[in-house]
C-alpha cells in the first residue's frame, strides 16, 4: 500500500516536472521568434521584471545586485530593469505572469534563460557561465 502511494508520488513528480519543461521550452521559443530585444551593445542581456507591490523583488534586486557586481557582471552583462506598474506592455510583450521575473538574452539577443520567481545569485550565476560570462 505504502509503494503504491510512493510510486503514484513519483509519477506525479515526473509528469509535473516534464510538464514545467515543457512550457517553459515553448515559451523561450515563442520569445525568440516574435520579440525584438533590447539594445544590449552587443552584449548579453539580464532583464529583470519587476514591481513595486512584489514581495520577492527587493531580495532579487540584492541578489542579481551581487551577480552584476561579481566578476560575471563586470561590464560585459547588460541589465535592464523593467518595472511592469510603469511598463504593462513590456511584460505583456515577454509573456510575463509571475514577479519576479528574469530573462538571460545572449549576445544576439536571443532568450536563453526563464527563470519565474526569486532565482538565487548561484543559479544566476551558472547560467551566466552556459553563455561564456563568469569563471
Amino acid at each position: 500500500m505504502i509503494w503504491e502511494r510512493l510510486l503514484i508520488i513519483l509519477i506525479l513528480g515526473l509528469v509535473g516536472t516534464g510538464a514545467y519543461t515543457a512550457v517553459k521550452q515553448l515559451h523561450v521559443r515563442r520569445l525568440n521568434r516574435q520579440i525584438t530585444p533590447p539594445s544590449g551593445g552587443g552584449r548579453p542581456t539580464l532583464l529583470y521584471f519587476r514591481s513595486e507591490t512584489c514581495a520577492a523583488c527587493p531580495t532579487q534586486a540584492r541578489y542579481l545586485a551581487q551577480v552584476m557586481g561579481d566578476e560575471a557582471g563586470n561590464g560585459r552583462v547588460t541589465l535592464h530593469t523593467i518595472n511592469v506598474d510603469h511598463e504593462p506592455d513590456r511584460a505583456k510583450e515577454y509573456g510575463v505572469m509571475t514577479l519576479p521575473t528574469t530573462m538571460l538574452l545572449d549576445s544576439a539577443g536571443q532568450v536563453r534563460e526563464i527563470n519565474y520567481g526569486l532565482t538565487p545569485p548561484h543559479k544566476l550565476q551558472q547560467q551566466l557561465n552556459t553563455i561564456g560570462i563568469g569563471a
